[in-house]
């Protein structure tokens, strides 16, 4: 793949997007990161259990979001951040990965693996999820937002912060 030919793809497929990555999660079995590209040049860092995303239909869960000014400057970001130049890319929305390239990424016997929860709440209170330079990610789910600047989930505090966020973008 090559910048061009990637952004062709975003300008014509359907969902104007490209799964370009699909990893093991380092410290968790039956885990994915999933990373997604998009035409406006934001980049979307998916955490997936793995039986998820062999169904190919997962709910919104562990995200973040970051955007980029332009492709170029993502690619450079991506290309760094994965340790992979554009060239060696795949295109995972065209071709995902099988059941069996799940099991032997995950190195585990069963798509449904363990519950990680735990692993993750811990990495996004601590801020230690690698994430790509040039952009500001922010995670997608109030759920985990309230995690990360509060240690823990608590319903009142999440939909007042969700109000002042709000207020905030008006």
């Amino acid at each position: 793949m090559n910048t061009e030919e990637l952004n062709t793809f975003l300008q014509v497929s359907r969902a104007h997007a490209m799964e370009i990555d699909v990893s093991a999660v380092d410290g968790v079995d039956s885990e994915l990161r999933v990373t997604t590209v998009t035409r406006d040049y934001r980049v979307l860092i998916q955490y997936i259990a793995a039986h998820e995303y062999l169904a190919g239909d997962w709910e919104p869960g562990l995200a973040y979001k970051g955007s980029y000014s332009n492709l170029d400057i993502l690619v450079t970001a991506i290309e760094k951040w994965l340790d992979a130049p554009i060239q060696s890319w795949r295109n995972f929305t065209l071709n995902p990965l099988s059941e069996t390239s799940v099991r032997e990424l995950t190195r585990i016997s069963s798509p449904h693996g363990t519950n990680n929860l735990d692993f993750f709440k811990s990495e996004v209170k601590s801020r230690t999820l690698s994430l790509p330079d040039g952009a500001q990610f922010r995670l997608t789910s109030l759920y985990w937002r309230q995690i990360e600047k509060y240690s823990d989930w608590n319903e009142a505090r999440a939909l007042r912060d969700q109000e002042r966020e709000f207020d905030e973008e008006s």
